[in-house]
């Protein structure tokens, strides 16, 4: 994301268009692994397993949740929000939920 700030005039950019892009090459991926239909390409989205991505690394499971689940907490300061950490809980607790 930086380096692509960087290349950018304002170098502002979304915090979320990472994740757009990544869901954007995920579903292109599984439309071109499927054999066109809609149950073809679901079933090829609960198949993905994603290599160094956007990301980073995960998987999608049979209830279409990934492995790699992230918790991101903000700050509101001088009436703007702000990043105030990422974390990733283990996954037992995410299971457990």
């Amino acid at each position: 994301m930086k380096d692509f700030g960087a290349t950018q005039s304002a170098g502002n950019v979304d915090r979320y268009s990472a994740y757009a892009a990544q869901s954007a090459e995920v579903l292109l991926n599984a439309i071109t692994n499927s054999d066109g239909t809609r149950a073809g390409v679901a079933a090829q989205l609960l198949k993905t397993k994603v290599t160094d991505g956007i990301l980073g690394s995960f998987s999608i499971d049979a209830n279409g949740d990934t492995n790699a689940n992230p918790v991101t907490i903000y700050q509101i300061k001088g009436g703007k929000q702000t990043t105030y950490k990422t974390i990733t809980p283990p996954q037992d607790l995410v299971k457990g939920a």
